[in-house]
């Protein structure tokens, strides 16, 4: 018998755990449409690691918020596969 642990795999994955195609946040104000995020687009394996870093202000709070699906992008769209 095969003891499961969550940070091994004895089968590996197909595809990437996460993946974003052409993310886009834009949020109506009394100027108009502000766009927040655009063209967001990387996809992350399993073992990957991502390092997001920036001004304040530049959006890393919010593309983190759109991959925790506490908010949903207005544009392109994201995938985020269980792991098995």
């Amino acid at each position: 018998m095969t003891k499961w642990s969550p940070m091994s795999s004895n089968q590996p994955m197909a595809g990437p755990l996460l993946r974003l195609d052409d993310v886009g946040l834009a949020y109506h104000s009394r100027r108009g449409i502000q766009a927040v995020l655009q063209h967001i687009s990387f996809s992350l394996a399993q073992g990957e690691h991502l390092t997001v870093s920036g001004p304040s202000g530049c959006g890393k709070s919010t593309l983190l918020r759109l991959i925790a699906g506490l908010q949903a992008p207005t544009e392109g769209r994201f995938i985020l596969q269980a792991k098995k």
